[in-house]
C-alpha cells in the first residue's frame, strides 16, 4: 500500500479529532497550563508503549535519536507548547467561532518568513489572498471588540497561537520526516511537558487538576485530540507539503462550529460568519496560488 496516499486523508482526519480539543477545554475547570501539562502527560504514556518495548528489545535508543538533532526539538517543543498555551487561553476569552478561525491564519505566518528569510517568490494572487485574510481577521476582531467582554484578548492570543503554530510547521517541516512519528511526538511532547512545568511553576499553578472528574476529562481529550487526532496529523505531514497542511487546517473550521454547536450549544453570530467567510476565502486564494 502507498502510504503517500493516506497522507492527506489522514491529516483530514486528525484535524477533526484535534478540533475537539476545545469542547474539552471548555467544560474542564482546570487552570490553562494544568491542562495543557495533563494533556501532555496522558499523551506521553499512551504514545511511549511501542517505544519501551522498542526499547527492550534493543531497536531504538530514544536518548541517541534525540542528541541527533536536540537543537531542533528544543525548539520545536518550546514553539509547540507557545501555541497550544495560548490557544488554551484563547478558547476561554473568545467564541469558538473566532478562536479557531484566526489560530488558523498561520499561512500568513509562512508566506511572511517564506519571503522575508528563506527568500522564496510566490504567485502575486497569493499576495493578495493573504490581504484579503488580514482584512477578515481584522474585521473579525473589531466585531467581538464592539460585542464586548474579553472577546478581544481572545482574539489576539489566537493570533499568537497562529504566529507560533506556523513557525512550528515551517520548523518542523523537515525534521519530522527523520524519524518515526511515535519518536518524534514523544521527544517533543516529553520536551513540551518539560516547559509546561517550568511555567506552571513560574506562575505558580497548580499541577493537580480542580477535582478527580477532571481527569477522565483531560484523559479523553489527550486521547482523541493529541493521540488520535495529532498523531494522524503528524504522520499525514510527513506525507504532504507544509502548503496542504495549512490548508487541511481550515477544515477545523468547519468542525470546530459544529462541535460548539452540538455540545456546548454556541452559535457563531452572523458578523462572525461573514468575517470568517472572508477569512477562509483569502486563505483559500492563497493555498491556491502559493
Amino acid at each position: 500500500m502507498d502510504l503517500k496516499k493516506l497522507g492527506k486523508p489522514g491529516v483530514l482526519l486528525g484535524v477533526l479529532g484535534t478540533s475537539s480539543a476545545m469542547i474539552f477545554i471548555r467544560v474542564t475547570e482546570s487552570p490553562a497550563l494544568t491542562v495543557l501539562f495533563y494533556r501532555l502527560l496522558f499523551t506521553l504514556a499512551i504514545i511511549s508503549v511501542p517505544i519501551v518495548i522498542d526499547s527492550c528489545r534493543g531497536k531504538l535508543n530514544i536518548i541517541n535519536e534525540f542528541k541527533g538533532n536536540y537543537k531542533n526539538f528544543l525548539l520545536l517543543s518550546l514553539l509547540i507548547t507557545v501555541a497550544m498555551t495560548t490557544w488554551i487561553f484563547a478558547v476561554r476569552n473568545t467564541s469558538i467561532a473566532s478562536a479557531v478561525i484566526l489560530s488558523n491564519t498561520h499561512p500568513i505566518i509562512i508566506l511572511f518568513v517564506s519571503v522575508v528569510f528563506l527568500k522564496i517568490k510566490f504567485h502575486r494572487n497569493a499576495i493578495i489572498g493573504v490581504f484579503i485574510t488580514m482584512f477578515g481577521c481584522a474585521a473579525m476582531s473589531a466585531n467581538d471588540y464592539l460585542s464586548g467582554g474579553n472577546h478581544i484578548v481572545g482574539d489576539i492570543l489566537a493570533v499568537t497561537t497562529a504566529t507560533f503554530f506556523g513557525l512550528y510547521i515551517l520548523a518542523a517541516s523537515r525534521t519530522r520526516k527523520k524519524y518515526r512519528i511515535d519518536v518524534y511526538l514523544f521527544i517533543t511532547f516529553a520536551l513540551a511537558l518539560i516547559y509546561t512545568t517550568i511555567l506552571a511553576i513560574c506562575f505558580r499553578e497548580p499541577l493537580l487538576p480542580a477535582s478527580s472528574g477532571e481527569l477522565f476529562i483531560l484523559f479523553c481529550m489527550a486521547l482523541f485530540s493529541s493521540v488520535l487526532g495529532r498523531c494522524l496529523v503528524d504522520w499525514g505531514l510527513r506525507y504532504v507539503s507544509p502548503q496542504f497542511a495549512s490548508l487541511a487546517f481550515l477544515t477545523e473550521n468547519l468542525y470546530a462550529i459544529v462541535l460548539g454547536m452540538i455540545f456546548v450549544s454556541e452559535f457563531p453570530s452572523a458578523g462572525q460568519l461573514i468575517c470568517g467567510a472572508v477569512l477562509i476565502f483569502g486563505l483559500v486564494i492563497y493555498n491556491k496560488y502559493e
